[in-house]
């Protein structure tokens, strides 16, 4: 009887070619596509980051609209934009708009997300509102000569056209010295 050695022979095997990555995958739609503000010539939107973006993480979103009624999509950014929210400048007043946003990955775009109604582009009035400082609603005494200077803030949209009345008349500028400031 012959011993055999108990190291086993070598055999020579193709290395196994490495697995590959899976394929890659476009983000779902963003989310919560809304209105934050508009005006007579800009509006700016809002949404949710995508619930899935892939492995590959998100480059960022394009925003595209249309006028109502139209389906050519111009989109808004030139370059991607990674904030969720993006004003669309220059826009003409009375236009009825559609607007998506499209996030984007190394796989491509995503399916839209959409506002649900077309937007009307025009001022949105905001009436007139007088924020009267705590100190103002109360009586407020100073000696006669004695300098006064009072800061009474007040927002409107569009800017509100101030004037100033004592009794229901326009008050005296030769006594009074009025300024009034935007901001």
């Amino acid at each position: 009887i012959t011993a055999v050695p108990a190291e086993a022979a070598v055999v020579d095997e193709p290395p196994k070619a490495p697995t590959p990555p899976p394929p890659a995958v476009p983000t779902s739609a963003p989310l919560d596509v809304s209105v934050d503000d508009v005006n007579d010539s800009s509006l700016t939107i809002k949404w949710k980051t995508p619930d899935t973006i892939g492995n590959d993480g998100l480059l960022g979103y394009t925003i595209e609209y249309c006028k109502d009624g139209t389906a050519e999509w111009i989109a808004a950014n030139e370059q991607l934009t990674p904030d969720n929210h993006y004003r669309i400048r220059d826009l003409t007043t009375g236009d009825l708009l559609r607007v998506r946003v499209v996030a984007v990955n190394p796989a491509g775009r995503s399916e839209p997300g959409l506002l649900p109604e077309p937007v009307a582009i025009h001022e949105i009035g905001d009436r007139p509102k007088i924020r009267l400082p705590r100190i103002l609603r109360s009586r407020y005494v100073k000696k006669v000569g004695e300098q006064i200077n009072l800061v009474i803030p007040f927002v409107g949209k569009p800017n509100p056209a101030v004037s100033w009345l004592k009794d229901g008349q326009p008050v005296d500028t030769k006594r009074v010295n009025i300024r009034n400031s935007d901001g």
